[in-house]
């Protein structure tokens, strides 16, 4: 709204690249550390089903190339209250990168490849009816803690502390 706030200090939890991305005259030398902190993305598509038995697991883990996700889970085993009674949820897990053509791919690509794996996995059978779907993106979802990340990240930091911002929380080991 154009409003100017005067503080002696700040506390961020927005991802570092977008924080430098908002301040002015910010050395080159952080902007190229911020730009070599990289992170990997994360697409999380949840479906849940009419189901009366519910699934024992916690997570299964699917390190095969043919599913796109690599981890499921299932909320009920953590609490009666995640999941409506003779209904199952299941939620996947598909690490990306942004840019890779799977990130920008629609929701309906993910709704209909977890379906079509989940019934081939025989977890969930066809006959079970789909009454809930959805699908969340989340850019910044894990740190790559590479051989310049500490370093990169330092500068960042080194950077802001001076200006009297503090970068704190997970997103403050990102980009």
């Amino acid at each position: 709204n154009g409003s100017v706030i005067k503080c002696d200090k700040i506390i961020s939890t927005i991802p570092i690249k977008d924080l430098l991305g908002y301040l002015d005259k910010v050395p080159k030398k952080v902007i190229t550390a911020s730009n070599n902190l990289k992170s990997n993305s994360l697409i999380q598509i949840s479906l849940a089903f009419e189901c009366k038995e519910k699934i024992p697991y916690t997570a299964i883990y699917f390190p095969n190339k043919e599913y796109l996700f690599h981890r499921i889970s299932f909320p009920h085993n953590f609490s009666k209250n995640c999941v409506p009674k003779n209904q199952v949820l299941i939620n996947f897990e598909i690490t990306v990168n942004k840019g890779d053509g799977i990130y920008e791919k629609k929701d309906k690509f993910f709704i209909e490849h977890c379906l079509e794996k989940i019934i081939k996995s025989t977890i969930i059978s066809k006959k079970n009816k789909l009454v809930y779907k959805n699908v969340e993106r989340t850019e910044y979802a894990y740190v790559v803690r590479d051989f310049k990340y500490k370093v990169n990240l330092k500068k960042c930091l080194n950077f802001l502390e001076k200006r009297g911002i503090y970068s704190l929380g997970r997103n403050a080991e990102f980009t």
